[in-house]
């Protein structure tokens, strides 16, 4: 994940969500919770889950961006479209690091859909912008396109022989994906070519 610290702030211009490890954190469970559990998402559950943490009082931005998250185009898809019992929330992943050394990691989503698997990584980053640069510099800046890189060689291993079946790696930045242009999408083919959807 490795999100950003930036210290928490109720300061927002046109609805928009505190900034803040804590909020990153509470968003991917929430993610997590409706994707895995296959939950509808409705205001009484927002509520709930909200209540008590940095972001009561935001119920109507984050419900909104929860719907959009799950519903962001990724090429000619949504998350909307695939089955949840192909849905693999949290995944646990064994990555080669340094002196080839084995390292666990963990996946927000790996999923398959059409017969091809993907992965998604989910940011919470704030961003001056969500352009196609502002994506790719970030992305550079964090160091996200090695993390991408390990768990996609982790994805090809678990595969097998045939990465045929292997669709990409996908970033989805929550804050950008209003983005006209981007829709805070940014998406990694399997042959490691950055593009976008």
């Amino acid at each position: 994940r490795n999100e950003k610290s930036v210290p928490v702030t109720h300061q927002h211009i046109e609805n928009e969500l505190p900034a803040g490890v804590e909020v990153g954190i509470l968003l991917h469970e929430l993610l997590q919770e409706l994707i895995q559990n296959d939950r509808k998402l409705d205001d009484g559950y927002i509520q709930k889950r909200l209540l008590a943490t940095v972001l009561e009082g935001f119920e109507l931005e984050v419900s909104k961006m929860l719907t959009e998250a799950l519903s962001v185009r990724l090429g000619d898809f949504c998350l909307t479209d695939v089955d949840r019992t192909k849905c693999f929330v949290e995944a646990p992943f064994y990555c080669k690091g340094e002196g080839n050394k084995y390292v666990q990691g963990l996946v927000d989503l790996f999923f398959e859909h059409n017969k091809k698997f993907y992965l998604l990584d989910w940011k919470s980053n704030q961003l001056e912008n969500y352009s196609k640069a502002g994506l790719q510099q970030e992305i550079t800046a964090q160091g996200y396109g090695l993390q991408a890189k390990m768990y996609t060689d982790a994805a090809l291993r678990y595969l097998g022989d045939d990465h045929t079946n292997f669709g990409g790696f996908y970033f989805v930045f929550l804050r950008g994906l209003q983005d006209r242009d981007t829709q805070g999408v940014f998406f990694i083919e399997p042959t490691g070519v950055f593009t976008y959807a």
